[in-house]
């Protein structure tokens, strides 16, 4: 114990001798002294700002600096440049001159009289010219002009390459083609390839040809007719059977529509080849275009093969199984064959090659189709080919009081959800053959049906003198003063023809110096006509020409169309 209690006593007396006065710590200063070469995990602050003015830590810093300097500059200068390169938008694509139009349909016969024979005639049409350019229409219809018998007011062709005398000369039409263009409008012809005249010079070599070595022995569609009986069953589309008797040939010809209406046989190759040389004639004229009448018919089953009625039908007219009526057959061997969109996609091929592709302008192209949605979208064109432009679009035809927004909607959609991708949608809601709009919708509803017609997408086809509202020619109230001219069922076409309504002269409506009018003027002219609309903001005239000039703006060019929803 003595040895312990002696160590204690000297290390007590060691650490007395310290002089800690000698020791002097400033306030906050650590007696760990030490020179750490690195940084330490809980260094205080002034040790801290030591490290961070080293070279390499004043170097690495600087680096950051100039690199994050530098990217942020490259990201501009990209953005920059990409923008120039690549435009924010887009830039729309060109639309060709069809896409941008008004078609306006020119019934020549009932547009303008110029010479006082009660009937309209292409000087006529030529007066009227910056009417319609005033009005917003891009391009003409002009129904047909054709040399022509006219039983059925020109549908019935004499001569493919003749004017019928009636509408004036070759040089009226050269005329009417130059003053159209200047004003920087496009015109459009009526083409018939499915027949002529039974009057036509092909015709009349055809029957009296007596050798399949006559170049004109099958331009037509010819067939034995024992003891008098059609080869089958098929039936015009005026009613009846579609086979004629002729007897300097002691053969049939088939006629789809009139008797007087002889059908082309188009798998002869003459035929084609003439018809070609028939589109080359008016294209090299001037003209821009065609529509090409009624080309569903134009081929027909080889085979002969009987129809059959069509099934679940509720027309009472229907139920004899040996009626003449057309609606009542399904025309599986008359309409719309393979053949007929091989025919377009030759002429669209023809125009393409021979004018557009020379210079010589873009050649439009539709087609008068009836058929299910299917079928009339096969017009477009087939397997890469290109076919019309457009197939008309005559689904709004069935426009009346009874078609609500429902039935509107189906109409618009069975279109626009139908159309192959890319192809250009079209509307019509009048022509030469069916109801006036005003008298199917009534003339309160014009404006809205005006309105639907020109801001849809696509191209909107007029009928004329719907623009102010023209109503169908009430026959049987003018009892004898009317005399049907139309040779289906006894004029039943005639009220959408008559006479256009331009002001209240008691001469015809301004239509003619002569009351003696080939249809009578509507009694409606003193209310409807363009001079008393040109005189009221409000009047339909007035409202047509607000949509057509709306319908110039790039929304409704290029926009996309949505349905509102239901509520």
């Amino acid at each position: 114990m003595s040895g312990n209690y002696n160590l204690e006593e000297e290390h007590n007396a060691d650490y007395a001798k310290l002089d800690l006065s000698a020791v002097k710590i400033d306030e906050g200063q650590k007696m760990d002294n030490r020179d750490y070469a690195e940084p330490y995990a809980g260094m205080d602050k002034e040790t801290l700002l030591r490290f961070s003015q080293t070279p390499f830590w004043l170097g690495l810093r600087m680096a950051f600096i100039v690199i994050f300097w530098a990217g942020w500059l490259a990201l501009l200068v990209a953005v920059i440049g990409l923008t120039a390169i690549h435009p924010k938008c887009r830039p729309a694509p060109k639309l060709d001159w069809w896409q941008t139009s008004i078609i306006y349909q020119v019934y020549p016969r009932s547009f303008q009289d110029s010479n006082g024979d009660g009937l309209g005639d292409l000087p006529g049409i030529e007066s009227k010219l910056d009417y319609l350019k005033n009005l917003g229409i891009g391009a003409i219809w002009l129904s047909p002009i054709y040399d022509s018998p006219m039983r059925d007011f020109g549908y019935d062709v004499k001569n493919f390459t003749g004017v019928w005398p009636t509408f004036g000369t070759m040089e009226d039409f050269d005329r009417l083609v130059a003053e159209i263009h200047k004003r920087d409008m496009k015109l459009i012809m009526d083409f018939i390839p499915n027949h002529s005249s039974n009057d036509s010079e092909w015709f009349q070599k055809s029957r009296s040809a007596s050798s399949p070595n006559d170049k004109f022995y099958n331009y037509y569609v010819w067939k034995d007719c024992p003891n008098d009986q059609p080869p089958n069953n098929w039936v015009a589309v005026f009613g009846g059977s579609m086979w004629m008797n002729d007897s300097t040939r002691n053969q049939c010809y088939l006629h789809q529509f009139l008797e007087s209406q002889p059908d082309l046989n188009l798998l002869n190759p003459y035929v084609t080849d003439e018809l070609d040389n028939v589109l080359r004639f008016w294209l090299d004229r001037g003209v821009d275009g065609f529509r090409v009448d009624a080309i569903s018919h134009a081929y027909e089953d080889y085979n002969w093969q009987n129809e059959i009625p069509l099934a679940n039908t509720t027309n009472p007219m229907c139920m004899d199984t040996k009626n003449t009526l057309y609606e009542c057959w399904n025309h599986t061997y008359t309409a719309n064959l393979p053949g007929v969109f091989d025919i377009i996609n030759r002429w669209r091929y023809l125009m393409d090659e021979e004018y557009y592709r020379k210079g010589k302008g873009y050649k439009f192209m539709t087609t008068e189709a009836y058929g299910d949605i299917q079928t009339t979208m096969k017009y477009y064109g087939r397997f890469q080919s290109d076919g019309a432009n457009f197939p008309f679009n005559f689904r709004l035809l069935n426009l009346d009081r009874n078609c609500g927004g429902d039935c509107v909607h189906r109409l618009v959609d069975q279109w626009i959800s139908g159309m192959p991708p890319g192809k250009t949608a079209n509307w019509v809601i009048g022509n030469h053959d069916r109801k006036r709009i005003s008298s199917k919708m009534g003339e309160n509803f014009l404006n809205a049906v005006n309105t639907l017609l020109l801001l849809l997408p696509g191209v909107p086809t007029t009928y004329y003198g719907d623009e102010i509202g023209m109503t169908d020619l009430n026959t049987t109230a003018l009892g004898s003063k009317y005399i049907p001219q139309d040779p289906y069922e006894n004029g039943k076409r005639d009220p959408e023809r008559s006479p256009m309504q331009w002001n209240t002269s008691h001469t015809a409506a301004g239509f003619s110096s002569t009351n003696n009018t080939w249809l009578p003027v509507n009694p409606n002219y003193l209310t409807i006509n363009v001079e008393v609309q040109q005189a009221h903001d409000g009047s339909n005239l007035k409202i047509y020409k607000k949509l057509a000039s709306l319908r110039q703006e790039k929304t409704f060019q290029y926009g996309d169309m949505r349905y509102a929803k239901k509520r």
